[in-house]
């Protein structure tokens, strides 16, 4: 086994041991009127998985085969702007219609890139720095006409997944535990939804990704 590969495997038991931790921290039954020595503990085990997170962020930096940590960063609020545009563009849109299905279809959508922006910000954040966003292109389809709208969407999706996978290109991914390689899963499920909403709701045929 590589040294590359002995830390990410590190890096996987301690974000396991960590994400453990985590778990008991948020359970009810451990956490509700707890005693004084209980509180002792669950204190530790906070300052625990505080310690491990951050040995977890040394490791990924390890393991970014020499890329700077701003680089990485720089290349996450990319990232986290197309999602802040994903999350208004994607009410605005729900907004603008009637259909209550195609409403609350957009709406899902704009919650799953809500999830996405959480992600990427907490990211952003395990690096030790403030995440910066502000809205970009949003704006750039304000056609209420659904066949038009939802076009403009998949081609928005598809940027996202084309900026993951420029970052996999540049080695990018190494730094953050394949996470760009899971975002592009979840982007691919945005497309094929649209393209159902595409065929319901504004056109009689599929529609192919540009």
């Amino acid at each position: 086994m590589s040294i590359n590969d002995t830390l990410k495997k590190l890096k996987e038991d301690l974000a396991k041991t960590a994400a453990d931790i985590n778990t008991s921290l948020a359970d009810p039954s451990i956490t509700k009127e707890i005693e004084v020595p209980g509180q002792k503990s669950l204190d530790l085990l906070a300052e625990v998985q505080n310690n491990l997170q951050q040995m977890i962020t040394k490791l990924d930096a390890k393991l970014a085969k020499g890329i700077p940590t701003s680089r990485v960063v720089d290349f996450l609020n990319e990232l986290l702007e197309t999602e802040y545009d994903a999350i208004f563009s994607y009410s605005y849109h729900a907004l603008s219609v009637e259909d209550k299905q195609l409403k609350k279809e957009l709406l899902d959508l704009g919650y799953m890139e809500m999830r996405h922006f959480e992600l990427i910000r907490d990211k952003i954040v395990s690096f030790g720095v403030e995440p910066k966003w502000k809205l970009t292109k949003y704006m750039d389809c304000t056609s209420t006409e659904p066949i038009e709208f939802l076009r403009w969407h998949l081609k928005a999706e598809q940027a996202a997944i084309d900026l993951c996978k420029d970052g996999i290109a540049e080695g990018l991914d190494d730094a953050l535990g394949g996470f760009l390689k899971e975002t592009i899963k979840d982007e691919e499920g945005h497309i094929k939804w649209l393209k159902e909403l595409i065929e319901r709701f504004g056109s009689a045929s599929p529609l192919k990704a540009d």
